[in-house]
């Protein structure tokens, strides 16, 4: 295996497997008839499949999305010839992210090798059907509708070189024996290709090793917040996705602003303890847009107010819920503005409050400061007037694209504001979404990433005001992760 890693673009073209969906190929393993539905040809080894069969094992959840975590319920092996017998049996259970509607399930995992064929197969333990009713039925809507699925190995190169690797993964599937012929669905041709693919991807990633290329900063373990974003859709998305009163989609912000209220209020109990212990932390949502993330928080026990430029029709349905929701519609002037109460300031795609936010921050305790992702609709008027300010863009760089003068100032305003991040951080500059293209040339949306400083590892994003009146601690996030503007 390589040591150093390479460009797998040349990797990735060479993925165009033949599938059998239609009219399924035969291969007997043991007493079963099994039905081969994709097969590929590969130059990787038997080791890098079972690399990643291996990690499948114990993460299924990195390859089938509805799950949040597996637990290994046993574990077996056994030295045999017999190319029938597995010689590793793993028992374990799914455990899905809706837990509300979604159960628990048992799977066992069987490894199978031999001389040619390397085998894992994945079969659900499920009770016993009723008779004469579809056991498929009792299958959760994530898993294949099979008894079981595996995927092969097949060794016909020999040798160290890549060239002489040959060889063929597939996908198989054994029908329920009351399945009279197989009849995939759209919806079940698509999961067992996708994970067919990822299963290609992943043994070419183990070849030419993989890196990852931004380490984001972890603040808030995954089961935490998991767990609060569950509570909160289950009291918040069925109410408002239905009586929403504006024109825009709702699912887009109503689980939008739930992921950022889970991830909040994660936040701020971690941090209780140390900083509130008696009381909940205050806020201020500069440049609230449609206030549900004010109305989410203020629900949740949180003191705090939105401010945006206009007053939005859905304010009136947050108001009249009477939980002491407070939206305020007024223009903000930065050299002036004081929030003396809140001690969070949030500013989730704020658009063109980007250039005065770290001004803002140092008069607080702490930031919140998610950058846009995409600043299109950035007003050109207000982006002149900043880009003309000498302190934040010198003369010699106004011959650049507005839009790059804007992200490089944005860029230089935490030294300007002394601002400097803490050991452990790196801070980043999100540009404007472009026409990118991944590893496998398949055109994204997204902006490129700029590393501005980095104080080395993965801190929790702390900045310190270093000024004459001392040290003000504070904590902020660069560059959204989502696409999309707030209303």
């Amino acid at each position: 295996m390589s040591t150093t890693a390479e460009d797998p673009s040349q990797w990735f073209a060479k993925f165009h497997p033949t599938y059998f969906f239609d009219n399924p190929k035969q291969a007997q393993h043991g007493s079963g008839s099994w039905l081969v539905l994709a097969e590929q040809e590969v130059e990787f080894s038997e080791e890098m499949f079972w690399k990643v069969i291996d990690r499948w094992t114990n993460e299924a959840h990195l390859v089938i999305p509805p799950l949040s975590s597996v637990e290994i319920v046993s574990e077996t092996t056994l030295e045999t010839f017999d190319p029938t017998a597995s010689t590793r049996t793993i028992v374990r259970r799914l455990i899905p992210k809706r837990k509300e509607k979604d159960c628990e399930m048992e799977e066992r995992v069987e490894y199978f090798r031999d001389a040619e064929v390397s085998r894992v197969v994945y079969t659900p333990m499920l009770e016993q059907a009723p008779d004469n009713s579809d056991p498929a039925a009792l299958l959760p809507f994530y898993y294949p509708k099979v008894k079981s699925f595996g995927y092969s190995y097949i060794e016909s190169g020999i040798g160290n070189s890549r060239e002489s690797h040959q060889s063929l993964i597939r996908l198989e599937i054994l029908p329920f024996p009351s399945t009279d012929h197989f009849l995939p669905t759209d919806k079940m041709r698509y999961a067992l290709t996708q994970l067919f693919h990822k299963l290609y991807k992943w043994c070419v990633a183990e070849v030419v090793g993989y890196c990852k290329r931004v380490h984001h900063d972890i603040m808030v373990p995954k089961e935490t917040y998991m767990a609060t974003y569950a509570k909160l859709k289950d009291k918040y998305v069925e109410k408002w996705v239905r009586d929403w009163p504006e024109k825009t989609d709702p699912r887009k912000f109503v689980f939008e602003d739930i992921a950022i209220a889970s991830f909040l209020i994660s936040l701020w109990e971690m941090d209780r303890d140390e900083m509130y212990s008696d009381r909940k932390p205050a806020f201020v949502d500069l440049g609230c847009g449609n206030g549900l993330l004010t109305h989410i928080l203020t629900c949740e026990g949180y003191d705090g107010v939105g401010i945006d430029l206009a007053r939005r029709k859905v304010w009136n349905a947050f108001e009249a819920e009477e939980v002491g929701t407070r939206l305020v519609a007024e223009t903000l002037h930065p050299p002036t503005a004081r929030y003396p109460e809140a001690d969070w300031l949030i500013g989730n795609h704020a658009d063109e409050l980007v250039p005065c936010w770290d001004r803002l921050g140092p008069v607080l305790n702490f930031v919140l400061d998610v950058l846009p992702r995409h600043l299109a609709g950035f007003p050109l008027s207000l982006l002149d007037q900043v880009c003309r300010n000498p302190l934040l863009f010198p003369l010699p760089q106004r011959r650049q694209a507005p839009f790059r003068r804007h992200r490089d100032g944005t860029r230089q305003i935490p030294r300007v504001c002394r601002l400097h991040p803490r050991p452990g951080v790196t801070v980043r500059v999100q540009g404007r979404g472009g026409k990118l293209k991944d590893s496998e040339h398949q055109e994204r949306d997204g902006g490129g990433e700029e590393e501005v400083a980095d104080a080395g590892g993965g801190g929790k994003g702390d900045w310190e005001y270093r000024g004459e009146s001392g040290h003000v601690r504070g904590k902020g996030i660069g560059s959204g992760e989502r696409g999309e503007e707030k209303g």
